[in-house]
């Protein structure tokens, strides 16, 4: 979605084109509301109606200028589906000790199943679960004994271990039980993607996007992904949206001095610090207090 005011550089539009078979959808950002709610729609759509409300309110302004959206929607059968009549409820054992019962779906058939230990010696099952057509499916990885945290298990989610999986599992009569759950997440990459080697995108001073257009420097603001998942005894629906929010590098940055600050007064002719204590001072209606 780009803003009606900005003209896109050639070689940009032809890139999304090529490599994304798209074009950019014009909209008025100077009613940020109005364009939220299309941003909102659109994604909706392309989210098989499972990510309605994905840009919450004030996220867009007048200075917005382009917003780049990813959409993905997936809607996956299990090749045997779980029988709902097994589905018991029972206990799951969260991560702080507590437990919540949960409907378990319960299914005995020959599994793709492999046993495997990492490099600090933890060992762990993976059980694969097909979706009808066998393109597709989902791989569940488990630390063996019950008080090994699932984080041990964080370096084996690799390209290059997950290809070993492949080559070791077997196929092995097991009962599987597994809960039927729902997760909805929400996240703001600009973090993540800046410890990636990509903070210079979010900074007004370092920004260069002058291959999407000349009209005026930009930066990024925010980049938002919500991700919903629904997994039952029929299969898997699951729904992704990832949204770069582009302003105006003209934008003018708000710095709030809401928590312990340094505060200087000093004579500019000589250098000479008139004042230099830590100090926050508060004002209120009556008084002025001075707070360590």
């Amino acid at each position: 979605m780009v803003d009606q005011k900005i003209i896109l550089e050639k070689i940009f539009r032809c890139s999304l084109t090529k490599a994304f078979q798209s074009v950019p959808h014009q909209i008025d950002f100077s009613q940020p509301e109005m364009a939220r709610q299309v941003i909102n729609s659109w994604t909706s759509d392309h989210t098989g109606g499972m990510i309605t409300d994905f840009l919450p309110s004030g996220v867009l302004s007048e200075l917005t200028r382009l917003v780049l959206l990813n959409a993905l929607h997936f809607h996956g059968v299990w090749k045997t589906p779980f029988d709902p009549k097994l589905t018991r409820e029972q206990l799951f054992h969260r991560v702080n000790g507590s437990a919540v019962s949960v409907p378990m779906m319960t299914m005995t058939s020959k599994f793709n199943c492999g046993e495997f230990v990492t490099e600090d010696g933890v060992d762990y099952d993976v059980i694969e679960v097909p979706y009808e057509g066998e393109s597709l499916s989902m791989l569940l990885v488990i630390p063996f004994e019950r008080d090994v945290p699932l984080l041990a298990l964080n370096k084996e989610l690799r390209s290059s271990r997950i290809h070993q999986w492949r080559k070791q599992m077997r196929k092995i009569n097991k009962q599987l039980a597994i809960p039927r759950f729902s997760m909805d997440t929400e996240i703001d990459l600009k973090s993540t993607l800046s410890k990636m080697g990509l903070g210079d995108i979010f900074s007004q001073s370092k920004a260069d996007f002058s291959r999407i257009t000349t009209e005026e420097p930009l930066c990024v603001s925010k980049v938002l992904q919500r991700v919903k998942l629904e997994v039952n005894e029929e299969g898997t629906k699951g729904s992704s949206a990832t949204a770069a929010v582009i302003y105006s590098r003209m934008a003018v940055e708000e710095i709030k001095l809401d928590r312990p600050f340094y505060f200087l007064i000093q004579h500019k002719p000589t250098g000479q610090l008139c004042f230099h204590f830590p100090r926050f001072v508060m004002a209120t209606t009556s008084e002025h207090r001075n707070l360590p």
